[in-house]
């Protein structure tokens, strides 16, 4: 089990912007969440979750009054759990599901209005190969849907990496 909790600020102010009025001095925060989570069931089956949660907004700052006016919000989750079978301690192979949603907001006059949404969901699937104590293949493949707000289709894509690791 592997649990993180991130919370971070960022106000940055340029020297130079009453010079240039198209560049603002600006503030960003964040908070997230992390939780991976891996269970073996038996010798050869298990299960691993993992769960992202993140906020973040930005703004624009003011260093003076040290005030910000908030100007965009975002809020993301993913989440994907996975069943995996390990054939030996050389080799495991594994399926499961992932799904991201985002959702954006702007701010108009400090008030939050809702401005879209995207999703992304699909089956997910990984071959992991140990050729010695040092090295391993790893392939991952998944197929993604696609879907933002305001459009009426629904987009399709197919993915996979292969990772080659060599520990010294």
């Amino acid at each position: 089990m592997y649990n993180k909790f991130e919370v971070s600020a960022n106000y940055t102010v340029f020297d130079f912007e009453l010079l240039v009025p198209s560049i603002k001095s600006y503030s960003y925060r964040q908070i997230a969440f992390l939780d991976s989570t891996s269970y073996d069931m038996t010798k050869r089956v298990g299960i691993d979750m993992f769960a992202h949660v993140r906020v973040f907004e930005r703004g624009e700052f003011q260093w003076k009054g040290f005030s910000e006016r908030p100007l965009q919000r975002i809020e993301e989750v993913t989440f994907s759990p996975q069943i995996r079978y390990s054939f030996n301690r050389e080799w495991y192979f594994a399926v499961g599901f992932r799904s991201f949603a985002q959702k954006r907001f702007k701010y108009t006059n400090n008030v939050r209005q809702f401005e879209s949404t995207f999703l992304s969901a699909g089956p997910t699937t990984s071959i992991v190969i140990r050729l010695s104590p040092q090295s391993l293949v790893e392939l991952r493949g998944w197929k993604e849907y696609q879907h933002q707000s305001g459009g009426s289709s629904i987009q399709e894509f197919s993915n996979m990496t292969m990772n080659v690791r060599y520990y010294f």
